[in-house]
């Protein structure tokens, strides 16, 4: 237990960080796995999925070498993570809740998509769910700035997509990096 809430200290603090250097130009890039992008970010919110029930797949190819923001791409990963059991918890999915991280590749970019089964988002809201300051949730829960900021980092810092679409019982966001040559 000490341990885990070490990494939750540690990861607090380097998120701080990444808030306060957000708009530093001297920001510098490095070379990841994705794997482990994807595993330090489930590290911190399996507890909370666990907790409600909720499962986790990972599907695709998890070797892939990425040339970016590494603590970034996280902040954007728990950023929608997050929001996708806060869907299924709050829709009551009764099935239970399933998010799914798909990681693939084109010729040309890194393709994660992260979907759930919480239900969707309606045709009203669905097109202000990036813009600052929006938000569905009670304002002790959210600032609306999360997805605002996801959106800056890939399409602004990382030169990539985001995009959101419905699908069957919940949502899928898309997430496209361009792969460094």
């Amino acid at each position: 237990a000490i341990d885990k809430t070490n990494l939750i200290v540690s990861h607090m603090s380097k998120t701080i960080d990444d808030f306060r250097n957000f708009f530093s130009p001297t920001k510098s890039k490095c070379e990841f796995v994705i794997k482990d992008n994807i595993q330090s970010v489930l590290s911190l919110l399996i507890p909370q999925l666990t907790n409600h029930n909720i499962e986790i797949e990972i599907i695709g190819n998890r070797d892939i070498k990425v040339f970016g923001y590494e603590n970034e791409l996280k902040q954007v990963l728990i950023n929608i993570v997050s929001n996708a059991k806060d869907a299924i918890v709050n829709n009551k999915v009764e099935l239970g809740g399933v998010i799914k991280i798909e990681i693939n590749t084109d010729e040309d970019n890194l393709i994660i998509k992260v979907s759930d089964n919480g239900g969707g988002i309606s045709s009203e809201i669905k097109d202000k769910i990036f813009d600052p300051y929006f938000t569905t949730k009670f304002k002790s829960q959210g600032t609306g700035l999360g997805l605002y900021m996801s959106k800056i980092i890939i399409e602004k810092n990382m030169k990539g997509s985001l995009q959101v679409q419905n699908i069957e019982d919940g949502v899928v966001f898309i997430i496209e990096i361009p792969l460094e040559k």
